[in-house]
């Protein structure tokens, strides 16, 4: 659910970033630092857990040297779906760690930490309409793709009710990134100004359409 969740709120956030004041194109679409990308160019793996690793942070690009602040790297799509002991994992171009919520495992020893769970974010907002709607669509797909892995590809042990929910969760996944898709086509001949009005609503529909997925496969959207 947690996962739902946040890409309902990466949803929202990003139709209410296209309500600008600006009518102009080279205003409309100015590229903006994301102020959530952390100060981590790459992490190794130091311990891998069921459905992702714990990491240390690399000194930069210089992957001998990774003792820095631990993190939790979760097995997704958007990242990677490989994990193991030592393997390193560096940030494509244009984006960067961003931190997504928190994440709380026992140590050896019995103490209790928490640390920042972690995804691939972009580096800067979107430059044009159609690089936001091509980020939402890659979003989208991922989605999909790693609700796959969970419910059809994974857990042995899930009952056979909650694998055939899931199931029937993840095609709402998949019906919803088609959707993005066909909005995506239909939008090609529009202007810049009428594409943003076209986005925000999109962008809201699909939040909407997450939740609705959500309330009607409630098991599965919590199990994820």
């Amino acid at each position: 659910m947690k996962r739902i969740a946040l890409f309902s709120m990466i949803a929202l956030l990003s139709a209410c970033s296209l309500f600008r004041t600006e009518t102009s194109d080279t205003d409309i679409w100015k590229a903006k630092k994301n102020t959530e990308c952390m100060d981590i160019k790459a992490v190794k793996v130091f311990q891998t857990l069921d459905e992702g690793a714990l990491a240390l942070a690399c000194d930069g690009w210089d992957t001998k040297y990774c003792t820095g602040m631990t993190v939790y790297v979760p097995k997704s799509h958007s990242i990677t779906t490989e994990l193991y002991d030592d393997k390193v994992i560096k940030i494509p171009e244009n984006k960067c760690f961003i931190p997504l919520s928190t994440y709380k495992y026992e140590t050896k020893g019995g103490s209790v930490k928490t640390v920042p769970m972690v995804e691939f974010g972009y580096s800067y907002t979107p430059e044009s309409s159609d690089e936001f709607r091509s980020r939402f669509y890659e979003r989208a797909v991922n989605m999909y793709a790693d609700c796959k892995d969970h419910f059809i590809f994974g857990d042995k042990k899930m009952s056979k009710s909650l694998k055939a929910e899931g199931e029937k969760f993840c095609m709402c996944l998949d019906d919803l990134a088609t959707k993005l898709l066909e909005s995506s086509s239909d939008t090609d001949k529009t202007d810049a100004l009428d594409k943003d009005l076209v986005n925000v609503a999109f962008a809201l529909d699909y939040a909407t359409g997450l939740e609705n997925c959500s309330k009607k496969y409630p098991n599965a959207a919590k199990a994820y």
